[in-house]
């Protein structure tokens, strides 16, 4: 990259897969506020077997989980968007979760149809979109579930960074209307995301890896000169 790389990634933890590399700066600009009252109704829909399967979207859903559910009960079968997910409930509940081929909600709600879900509870983020639940409604009992909000902290994303990951459609948002200026190239990790920085960094080039994953996005870094 003309100039050298500068990258920036502003999630609330540093991947394992983006760890060593000498031309990132990891800026934990994304607070997760758990909510108390919906991991507590999640945890009692799960032990009393109310639903058949359960979806979650992120890491961050398990692990919070944890907290309130004192292991997997053996009814409901579990659906993890990613292989970062699936980390993070088999770190959570020691098992394996079901995962679709491709890393997105839309490739998660087809699992979930793959499986013949009658019922589904999905946990969420405050901020996401129902894409997932209004794709299984017509064919399952869809039940969704506000497990934590994510809130983005503005002052703490710094300036000078030509490279962005942007991991979800909140923080393209704000990398760009902080960064717009400055950016070359944002590598978005799923189609949301890249819609939005497409609409806020109208400069940069915007790529949207294949894979949904953060060894895609290394992947896609070392292609562009980062590394």
């Amino acid at each position: 990259m003309e100039g050298g790389c500068r990258a920036l990634y502003l999630g609330p933890e540093l991947p394992l897969e983006l760890r060593d590399l000498r031309t990132l700066t990891w800026v934990k600009a994304v607070a997760i506020e758990p909510l108390d009252e919906g991991l507590r109704e999640s945890a009692r829909l799960i032990r009393e077997g109310l639903y058949d399967c359960v979806a979650f979207t992120s890491p961050r859903g398990p692990l919070l989980l944890r907290g309130f559910l004192q292991g997997w009960p053996s009814g409901p079968r579990p659906l993890c968007v990613g292989p970062g997910t699936a980390r993070a409930f088999s770190e959570a509940f020691g098992l394996r979760c079901y995962m679709p081929r491709t890393y997105t909600t839309g490739s998660l709600a087809s699992l979930a149809l793959e499986l013949n879900c009658r019922s589904l509870l999905t946990l969420r983020s405050e901020q996401g979109d129902d894409e997932l639940e209004a794709a299984v409604r017509a064919s399952a009992n869809v039940h969704r579930v506000n497990i934590y909000r994510e809130r983005v902290l503005a002052n703490l994303i710094p300036t000078g960074f030509n490279v962005v990951i942007a991991s979800s459609a909140l923080i393209a948002e704000a990398a760009c209307q902080r960064l717009k200026d400055t950016v070359d190239l944002v590598i978005a990790m799923g189609p949301k995301a890249a819609r939005r920085a497409k609409e806020l960094c109208p400069e940069a080039t915007v790529i949207e890896p294949q894979e949904h994953s953060f060894k895609a996005v290394r992947e896609a870094l070392a292609m562009s000169g980062c590394s």
